[in-house]
């Protein structure tokens, strides 16, 4: 049974329908109901997701940095994950064939195939992760194609959430530029701008929480909060004076803002 028959089994749907317009790229020119997370560096941003969705993000391979990242979960009979990559709208043809012909289905997460397949992935998108050669390789260090792993199983619930890479304040030198954290800063904001996502802001609690710069961004994306999820993570790590300001916070005593969909508070191991 092919993933499509295995889909139709459980009745999947409209979800179904929506899933091969977003491979198609269709979400660039018709609003898709999505689920996106954002975050700056530092906010365990990856370890939220991998709460979420079950998919262990192997340790050393920082691809998803430099990539947006979709992650669908669907239920069917038998533990699949298939990773692939959609291609950016603007990939001239012979670029859009080989970005559309990697795909690598693995039985379970198996910590070393899936490093191998980020690295192939990582070559594919033409992405740069350390700085350029002596021949002068002028790859760019983040990617507009998106790289997508879907999970089927049967303790899969029916999920997309889509990663967008760290926001960065200042450029790595001989990694990234400044050209580099502006293309994710737009990539972020056309995401969150998208009428039909609703944003998952997730920000470290161990910062000024009264003024985190996510919640800005959030802000003039969805000025009525009726699309924004806040999650803080690293409590254990807040000041004295920010946890109670935090608490205040998730308790309704006072808000930074009025969010349809709330705060909450996680713990990552």
């Amino acid at each position: 049974m092919d993933m499509e028959e295995d889909n139709q089994a459980v009745d999947l749907g409209p979800i179904a329908t929506i899933d091969k317009l977003r491979k198609l790229n269709v979400g660039t020119l018709v609003p898709l109901p999505q689920l996106v997370a954002v975050g700056y560096e530092s906010s365990e941003k990856i370890l939220v997701l991998e709460n979420i969705t079950g998919f262990s993000f192997p340790c050393g391979v920082g691809l998803y940095d430099f990539c947006t990242t979709e992650i669908t979960c669907r239920p069917a009979s038998e533990l699949r994950i298939t990773i692939s990559i959609i291609p950016r709208p603007n990939a001239d043809e012979q670029v859009k064939r080989q970005l559309l012909d990697f795909k690598h289905e693995l039985p379970d997460v198996d910590g070393m195939n899936v490093v191998h397949i980020f690295k192939k992935a990582e070559v594919v998108m033409g992405i740069r992760m350390s700085e350029p050669d002596n021949m002068g390789n002028g790859r760019s260090a983040v990617s507009q194609d998106i790289l997508k792993i879907e999970i089927c199983g049967p303790q899969q619930d029916i999920l997309t959430v889509i990663n967008i890479p760290d926001i960065s304040r200042t450029a790595k030198p001989g990694i990234t530029s400044d050209s580099d954290i502006a293309l994710v800063n737009d990539m972020a904001k056309s995401y969150m701008n998208d009428r039909r996502t609703t944003i998952l802001a997730i920000a470290p609690s161990n910062v000024e929480f009264a003024t985190p710069e996510i919640l800005k961004l959030t802000e003039t994306a969805d000025p009525s909060g009726a699309r924004t999820m806040v999650i803080l993570t690293k409590p254990d790590l807040a000041t004295l004076a920010s946890r109670w300001e935090m608490f205040n916070v998730i308790l309704g005593k006072e808000k930074e803002r009025d969010l349809k969909l709330g705060y909450h508070i996680v713990k990552n191991r």
